[in-house]
């Protein structure tokens, strides 16, 4: 919505109608706007990052002409004004963040237009200022103005007069704010945010750089810690809509039914409009750069933001997590990233990626290494955890290899993970299954890495292991500490079995987890040795029917760590797929 007046300096008849203003006024420009005529933003925010913008699609049709342009924001009861002091700085008058943002009603075109007119007299001029106050309200919104007028009285004796008329269209996009909901699951939903802005922004990458935003309404508490979330498609296909829709499992409402916020994100396709590597990767990049700055506004957690992508949008969050360039481009400080996730994602080869550089997809780790995640293996800053499934072929050997190149680089806060039965797309769609292993490990992350507990790594990995038997030569007790999720170590059918692990040192104990196959115990000691030789009982487990087991909380300082079991769940021996001990 536009309110005039426009005020010129030669004749009322050419004064919006209303207006008041007389012969010789000022030309002074007031513009209220409900949402932002630049971009689909109608948050109060929006008015900071795009109110330059439309400072100069208005100011450029006036030339050189000296106006005086003020630019309000009516939304709802919560009023956002800047003001342009001589079109240089913006001031930011009002930025109280709403709690919920309000639905604001649609706008489309609407018009400025305005007559100047330029005198020269020789003549004696007198002078009178007056003051005029108007009150201006809608439903939601009393706005008060005043505007201070000069009106100068001339006795003429010479005059040359030139008038100009211009007028300044402003179109209006709107964001869209909705309710979402998925049974008993429900949230905030916040379309189309643009997280690049400029004039010199090709239609293309306006059109793409976009991104969706959806709070939690129904369960957790804000701040609400935030995941920001790269599709699959092949780096040249795929939408922001994957995870909220039936054909991919409606996986999103799991995340926000456990309080996370989700951030999903659009970026520039291989392929169209000349879209080449590394244009996506620069995209990601600004995108988490821009939640970073402007989350907390929404409801999330600016703090707690973690990195989270499927597929070719694992491939972005690999490269994000281990380049740190792509950050340093933009001048964003990767350390305000909590943690990457990489489901199923590309770590050696990538066939879009090949054919954007001209090579084949076998010469990417010889020819182009900078365009690989496998190409940058060093030690670690952040936690990042990685996920593939049990049909995943190559993607499995992949990760697992980049996951061990990490660790031989001193990378600590790594964790990987297969999940058994998951082809590539079931490995997205299993994140909205009702029981979902993959979700729970990636909710323990977040939880874990949103606090103030450092993640230490896994230190009985490949560590030397004994058991007191073993079911046959491929299930032997290695196979519980070698973090591959497809692997267990498996007893004779007895009830009174061991496993331990030797740590190689002296460690601070605080935590345990065991993974189980169906084959658990139900009554077990966790143990802690300094020999090997003389046990002292650290917890005590009875009645116990969960595959997974994480003792958490302990204090315990040893060198050796046993799981000694008592009693059977099942008829068979006892299998471990994971035996992890945590601790410094």
């Amino acid at each position: 919505m536009i309110h005039l007046p426009v005020k010129d300096t030669a004749s009322c008849n050419t004064v919006a109608t209303g207006s008041n203003m007389s012969n010789g006024n000022n030309l002074r420009i007031i513009v209220t706007i409900s949402k932002c005529p630049k971009t689909d933003c109608r948050t109060y925010h929006c008015i900071t990052q795009c109110t330059p913008d439309i400072k100069n699609a208005i100011q450029s049709k006036f030339g050189s002409t000296t106006i005086s342009l003020t630019i309000k924001t009516n939304l709802g009861s919560r009023t956002a004004s800047c003001q342009f002091c001589t079109f240089g700085q913006v001031v930011l008058v009002s930025t109280t963040s709403p709690t919920t943002l309000p639905n604001i009603p649609t706008s489309t075109i609407t018009s400025i237009t305005s007559t100047t007119t330029t005198t020269t007299t020789t003549t004696t001029t007198t002078t009178k200022t007056t003051t005029r106050t108007t009150t201006t309200t809608t439903t939601t919104t009393r706005t008060t103005t005043t505007i201070t007028t000069t009106t100068t009285t001339t006795t003429t004796t010479t005059t040359t007069t030139t008038t100009t008329t211009t007028t300044t269209t402003v179109t209006t996009a709107i964001i869209s704010q909705e309710t979402v909901s998925h049974g008993s699951v429900s949230g905030t939903r916040y379309s189309n945010v643009p997280y690049k802005s400029g004039n010199n922004l090709p239609n293309y990458e306006k059109e793409r750089c976009k991104l969706d935003i959806y709070i939690p309404r129904s369960s957790g508490t804000a701040p609400y810690p935030v995941i920001v979330y790269f599709y699959g498609g092949g780096l040249n296909a795929g939408d922001k809509s994957e995870g909220w829709a039936a054909w991919s499992n409606n996986f999103g409402f799991k995340f926000l039914e456990a309080g996370v916020s989700m951030v999903m994100v659009n970026y520039r396709l291989s392929g169209q409009q000349g879209t080449k590597w590394p244009l996506y990767i620069q995209d990601a990049a600004t995108s988490v750069a821009w939640v970073a700055n402007n989350i907390a506004q929404y409801g999330g957690d600016p703090n707690n933001i973690f990195v989270m992508g499927f597929s070719a949008g694992a491939y972005l969050t690999h490269m994000l997590s281990i380049d740190s360039k792509w950050y340093t481009e933009i001048n964003f400080d990767r350390n305000r990233i909590k943690g990457y996730i990489a489901i199923s994602g590309q770590t050696r080869t990538h066939g879009t990626v090949a054919a954007d550089l001209g090579i084949q997809q076998n010469q990417l780790m010889t020819v182009r290494t900078d365009a690989m995640p496998f190409g940058h293996v060093k030690k670690t800053e952040k936690p990042i955890h990685i996920f593939v499934g049990e049909y995943e072929g190559q993607t499995i050997t992949d990760n697992y290899a980049y996951y061990n190149q990490l660790i031989s680089k001193g990378s600590t806060n790594l964790f990987i993970y297969t999940n058994l039965g998951k082809d590539h797309g079931g490995m997205r769609d299993g994140l909205g299954d009702a029981s979902s292993p993959t979700r729970s490990k990636i909710l323990e992350f977040i939880r874990t890495g949103a606090s103030t507990v450092n993640l230490a790594p896994n230190i009985a990995y490949r560590k030397p292991v004994t058991a007191s038997s073993t079911e046959n030569t491929a299930n032997t007790a290695d196979k519980a500490v070698d973090a591959d999720g497809n692997t267990r170590w498996a007893s004779t059918n007895s009830d009174t079995q061991w496993i331990y692990v030797d740590l190689g040192a002296r460690y601070a104990v605080n935590r345990v987890r065991i993974a189980w196959e169906a084959a658990c115990a139900k009554n077990y000691y966790l143990e802690s040795s300094d020999d090997a030789r003389s046990w002292a009982n650290i917890r005590t487990v009875t009645n116990n029917v969960a595959l997974i087991n994480d003792h958490t909380g302990l204090n315990r300082n040893a060198r050796y760590i046993r799981i000694y079991a008592t009693q059977r769940a099942t008829t068979y021996g006892y299998s471990i797929f994971e035996f992890e001990v945590y601790g410094n």
